[in-house]
């Protein structure tokens, strides 16, 4: 089973004319099947969370990409109190 993060776009006119992607918002899937599984599991989440009947009346378009499990970098052991990498001397 894979983990997809799936983020919703609607299209927008900026002032000028342009059109731009604006996200909606973005849902973390685990445990999904394929990528089609995620998607449809995620639009029915954004329906449940933003308490609307269809995503698509709010937002245009859906990316999805598979996440990676990063591995955490190891940890520095702590220094007791005092005992920092630099000494203080007085003269």
């Amino acid at each position: 089973m894979k983990t997809y993060e799936v983020r919703f776009f609607k299209t927008l006119l900026s002032s000028d004319g342009h059109a731009f992607r604006c996200l909606q918002d973005s849902l973390e899937i685990t445990n999904a099947r394929s990528a089609k599984t995620a998607i449809v599991r995620a639009e029915r989440q954004y329906e449940k969370l933003h308490n609307v009947s269809t995503w698509d009346r709010w937002a245009d378009s859906v990316d999805i990409s598979e996440m990676t499990a990063c591995p955490m970098p190891p940890q520095q052991p702590e220094q007791p109190a005092g005992h920092g990498g630099l000494a203080s001397r007085k003269p």
